[in-house]
């Protein structure tokens, strides 16, 4: 039984009205700790913020790029490039679109950034192939 099930169970019992009111306190200090941990990030996080921050301030702006290229260009792995390169299009500074980059390829994302964060419309019915 983690402490808000408990908490949760001492109000629904109505022992007390002192009782109640501890256990609303303990809730009302469970969610504090837990938002205050999210607004945070865990450590991995805070690292790809950053990397995220630094792609964004000195990235060629204009250019395309493969997650690959990005992930060479700043010595982070081709899979954490591509996760923050999505980040990056989220927030609108870049676009993506599919492209063969090699022939005899299939093709693949090519992120281009922008100086100024753009509108984005994101399709969330949308699935990729």
């Amino acid at each position: 039984m983690t402490q808000r099930e408990f908490f949760t169970a001492v109000i629904n019992a109505n022992l007390s009205a002192e009782m109640t009111a501890f256990a609303e306190g303990r809730i009302a200090h469970l969610d504090a700790v837990n938002s205050k941990r999210t607004e945070k990030g865990t450590p991995k996080q805070r690292a790809n913020a950053e990397i995220q921050a630094n792609i964004i301030a000195t990235i060629d702006k204009g250019v395309g790029f493969t997650g690959k290229q990005v992930a060479e260009k700043y010595g982070i792995s081709p899979n954490v490039a591509t996760a923050i390169c999505g980040k990056i299009v989220k927030a609108g500074y870049a676009t993506v679109a599919k492209e063969r980059v090699e022939k005899g390829k299939s093709k693949v994302n090519v992120y281009t950034f922008t100086d100024e964060p753009i509108e984005v419309e994101v399709d969330e019915t949308e699935t990729e192939d």
